[in-house]
């Protein structure tokens, strides 16, 4: 067949026939899951614009009894220290969270450690202007929320 067999019969490439043809049941379950992903799309979307301007509160009753301490330069840990109930850093990074507890927002943004206190239930990153928490919210999953707050808020280790 040469390239000018198409326009002598046309009927030969546009016969429907000729290709298989998906059932029905086929085609139900294809348009469900398209609806069905549409869906799951739109209230991501829905979310997405919404949840950033809600605002939660810090969930004091999560703050655990002690965190690793580390500073980080270049992506990675330059100092570290454990700190606890009774240190002053963490005394102070306590009473500092239950004074600003209002106003945090779920936050979806990923942020680069800076000075961070670890413990296996609640991370909390300090940057110059804001403050990020990772938390686990009791579902085996974690929650981000952050909040911006003054210069010096939390207690760091200069370097």
């Amino acid at each position: 067949m040469d390239c000018e067999d198409w326009r002598q019969s046309p009927a030969r490439f546009n016969n429907r026939d000729s290709h298989p043809r998906h059932s029905t049941a086929e085609e139900h379950t294809y348009a469900t899951l398209t609806i069905t992903t549409m869906n799951i799309f739109l209230v991501k979307a829905l979310l997405m614009s919404v949840l950033p301007f809600y605002r939660v509160e810090f969930p004091m009753e999560l703050f655990p009894k002690q965190f690793n301490y580390s500073t980080y330069a270049d992506g990675k840990p330059s100092k570290g220290q454990t700190v606890g109930v009774g240190d002053a850093m963490y005394e102070t990074l306590k009473a500092s969270l239950n004074q600003e507890k209002q106003g945090w927002r779920y936050d979806f943004t990923t942020y680069a450690p800076a000075h961070a206190f670890d413990s296996p239930s609640m991370k909390i990153n300090c940057l110059d202007s804001v403050v990020v928490a990772n938390y686990k919210d009791g579902s085996d999953g974690w929650v981000q929320i952050s909040k911006h707050v003054p210069s010096g808020f939390c207690p760091i280790i200069s370097d």
